[in-house]
């Protein structure tokens, strides 16, 4: 099958895959309906080789598997009505890549991969309505498992929640299911605080940015990979690249697409919720280029410090083995526990050695305990302990307080609740 023969229109657009010698364009109509859209899958499904999904208006959904490079075959799975949109993740952990398929005029479908191109289908009700635009995969919550966000054209958006045993509920929230006809979503980390924030879309209303306040507690980690600038091995975006992280026992994956769906871009630096898990065993690169003996470019890192956002750049081959250490940025952490009684810990990261001042204020603004000031810390992870007292003597009362730092241009602060 040549994607290329044939053009017509499509939904929405084209997910690249650009780990392979050639862009996929818009294919033409493979299943007989008037309207396609061809999403490429991440080459790590099945055999290092990347796959497509065709998204076709008349309720036809063919994935389409490589087999020798640039040729395929094709599999039809059902689809009850007209597809919109598709969305790849491991929702599962299980080391293949899942998908869902959003549906105008009937429920959108997970298609959860059990490997040489089997498929099982489970529906995804939707709250009001029959018109999901969009979706994304994100692990709101950082539990460590993708979650999925809808947005729909006409009934409220939906933050379907995965509870790791096969069951997904929608979270009751007015801000993450407004009913205001949406037609796009993305995510990403917009405050640097170790969430995900979402940004939704519409040919309606105002474009609006809804921010992550969850304090969920949880660990996380984001990973910024870059090819190698002189190496002229993969492209600098890392496009195209597997990123596996392994953690408390779970491995894993995000795949560096560049286009999130249909209608969302997904941010270049991936973002792995790692619920309890206090270090990240591993991480691994699996870069967009191939050895000569067949195999994918690779770069790990161990022992990485969670709750930060790494830095990696690919290495060149054949010309060191030494392993890069991470780089650091500087960030400022939720506080933990949040609420507190009596103490709270709060930690942040620094790029580099830097003049230090961490300090508490009341919601009216005014100082009530400086943790450190004016001191010379050197880059890394850090941690300071506000034990709930005012330096004017005595227990800080119950309330919200923001705590600030400030580290050479660095500034930033967040929220924290005391609770006697």
């Amino acid at each position: 099958m040549d994607p290329a023969s044939e053009a017509t229109p499509f939904h929405h657009g084209v997910h690249l895959d650009v780990g392979v010698t050639r862009s996929f364009q818009p294919g033409g109509d493979v299943s007989g309906g008037d309207k396609d859209a061809l999403r490429s899958q991440p080459r790590a499904l099945l055999d290092d080789r990347p796959d497509l999904a065709f998204v076709a208006n008349d309720g036809g959904l063919v994935i389409a598997t490589q087999g020798e490079p640039r040729r395929f075959s094709a599999t039809t799975l059902p689809a009850a009505t007209e597809g919109r949109d598709c969305a790849w993740a491991d929702f599962d952990n299980d080391g293949d890549f899942d998908f869902v398929l959003a549906c105008v005029g009937s429920d959108n479908m997970l298609y959860e991969n059990r490997g040489e191109g089997e498929f099982v289908q489970t529906p995804l009700v939707q709250a009001t309505g029959d018109s999901t635009s969009a979706c994304t995969w994100l692990d709101f919550d950082n539990d460590g498992r993708l979650d999925l966000y809808e947005a729909n054209l006409d009934g409220p958006n939906v933050m379907w929640h995965n509870d790791g045993g096969g069951l997904w509920q929608a979270v009751e929230d007015t801000t993450l299911s407004a009913d205001l006809r949406d037609s796009g979503v993305s995510w990403l980390d917009i405050d640097r605080d170790g969430d995900l924030d979402l940004y939704v879309s519409s040919p309606y209303v105002l474009n609006r940015l809804v921010r992550n306040n969850l304090d969920s507690q949880n660990n996380w980690l984001q990973v910024e990979a870059t090819g190698h600038h002189w190496g002229h091995q993969s492209n600098l975006g890392a496009i195209g690249a597997v990123i596996e992280v392994e953690a408390g026992g779970v491995v894993q994956q995000r795949y560096v697409g560049g286009g999130e769906s249909g209608t969302g871009h997904g941010p270049l630096v991936q973002h792995f919720g790692l619920g309890t898990a206090t270090v990240v065993d591993r991480v691994t690169v699996h870069w967009p280029f191939r050895l000569p003996n067949g195999s994918f470019h690779s770069d790990a890192q161990r022992d990485v410090p969670v709750n930060q956002r790494v830095q990696i750049e690919e290495s060149v081959y054949g010309v060191s083995a030494v392993e890069p250490a991470p780089r650091l940025i500087n960030s400022l952490q939720a506080a933990q526990p949040n609420p507190f009684n009596p103490a709270t810990t709060i930690a942040f990261s620094l790029a580099q050695d830097a003049m230090v001042d961490l300090t508490v204020f009341d919601v009216k603004g005014r100082r009530v305990a400086r943790l450190m000031r004016g001191e010379k810390i050197s880059a890394g992870q850090h941690r300071a302990v506000w034990r709930g007292l005012a330096d004017a003597g005595g227990e800080a009362p119950s309330g919200v307080y923001f705590y600030r730092l400030v580290a050479g241009d660095f500034v930033a602060s967040r929220r924290m609740v005391l609770i006697r």
